[in-house]
């Protein structure tokens, strides 16, 4: 066996550690995405239905009165 033969078998078997290594950290960040996905709480996870709602002229109006029907609530409960 000549030195060229044992260099590229060294550089064929690296290349290939190189290889399975790059798809090792494929498979590992794939799962570490998963988990960083189910564990994350987004607005679509959850929802709120008011029913009984007084009438009002605009939208608008009805934010700002519970708004502030929302920070009474809150000031008396701190």
């Amino acid at each position: 066996m000549t030195i060229a033969f044992i260099v590229v078998v060294l550089d064929v078997a690296i290349g290939f550690l190189f290889y399975f290594g790059l798809q090792h950290i494929k498979v590992m960040q794939l799962l570490t995405n998963q988990d960083i996905n189910e564990s994350i709480v987004m607005a679509q996870d959850f929802s709120v239905v008011l029913v009984g709602l007084p009438t009002h002229t605009s939208v608008r109006s009805l934010k700002a009165e519970m708004w502030n029907w929302i920070e009474k609530v809150n000031e008396k409960e701190s």
